[in-house]
């Protein structure tokens, strides 16, 4: 899965042409979806600003390393990765609902996978690095921490969406919660 994602970026979006819009800064989601009550009272004053606080000191190195320009998902997760296994299919992947499709940086790709890859104990996670970066994706140092806050754009804007049930509004407020914590 780490393979196709990195060679989902081989390419500079320069060089294949593309029409999609550019992929938000998290700070740029954060303020657009700051503009909902139902998101406001999901996450309280207090938490936003310190989300704020976060996405602003990290801004700069944000935008920096993004890098080029490459298609980004915008909701790459195992549920959007079907696996077609068996001499019929020749034993590919298929990546599915691209609604959210931008252009952007790999590394946005790679903090929601983490993301909703479940549980804290991760053994798939070394392979899925290393499947990346075969599939010519490229990480930069302190990766792990960049691609969590790159995240925080695309958790925010779940937490505007009246259809997020209640286990995942409490799962992604205590996600938010710990990234401000490990970030201070």
């Amino acid at each position: 899965v780490g393979e196709v994602l990195g060679a989902i970026g081989r390419h500079p979006v320069s060089e294949v042409g593309c029409s999609l819009k550019p992929l938000d800064l998290p700070l740029e989601s954060l303020d657009r979806v700051g503009k909902s009550q139902l998101f406001n009272s999901r996450l309280g004053a207090d938490l936003i600003e310190a989300i704020r606080r976060l996405l602003s000191r990290s801004q700069y190195d944000l935008a920096a390393i993004t890098g080029k320009s490459t298609l980004v998902h915008g909701d790459f997760r195992r549920g959007n990765v079907v696996l077609a296994v068996g001499s019929r299919y020749r034993n590919g992947v298929a990546v599915i609902d691209w609604e959210d499709a931008a252009i952007g940086g790999q590394l946005s790709d790679v903090g929601s996978f983490l993301h909703h890859g479940g549980s804290r104990e991760r053994p798939w996670e070394e392979e899925f690095v290393r499947g990346f970066e075969i599939g010519a994706g490229t990480l930069v140092r302190d990766w792990r921490r960049y691609a969590q806050i790159l995240d925080i754009g695309g958790l925010c804007r779940s937490l505007a969406s009246e259809t997020l049930s209640e286990r995942s509004v409490r799962g992604i407020v205590g996600s938010l919660r710990r990234l401000v914590r490990l970030n201070r």
